[in-house]
């Protein structure tokens, strides 16, 4: 890619733009360079989806079916490798090894009832 000025004072040759995270929404399409910006939307994005599963965990209980636990199981697991692989190359391993943390601390919680015999 070249550009060039109006009145050609400089010429700028061979800019390359990596690991842009890409936020696109219904009429826009932006790319974040700046890692502190990143590493802020991954979180904003995180810890929504985090809200959302905690409700599930909290609402499987002894009483509750195997395979709502399952599912509620199956969603961490979602998001661990949504984690790993789309927002692995944008945060810090510190960082990442603290969501992985959370999302394994929120599986540890997670009751899986009993078969229940006889129904």
């Amino acid at each position: 890619m070249q550009i060039k000025s109006p009145k050609n004072e400089f010429l700028v040759e061979d800019i390359t733009f990596d690991n842009g995270l890409k936020i696109v929404s219904k009429n826009t399409k932006i790319t974040i360079f700046d890692k502190k910006t990143k590493e802020k939307i991954i979180e904003e994005r995180f810890n929504q989806k985090y809200r959302e599963l905690l409700e599930l965990v909290l609402s499987v209980n002894e009483d509750s079916s195997e395979d709502d636990a399952l599912y509620v199981r199956d969603r961490i697991n979602e998001l661990r490798n949504y984690l790993l692989n789309k927002y692995a190359k944008y945060v810090s391993k510190n960082i990442l090894n603290k969501y992985l943390k959370m999302l394994l601390l929120l599986e540890q919680k997670l009751i899986i009832p009993k078969k229940q015999r006889g129904r």
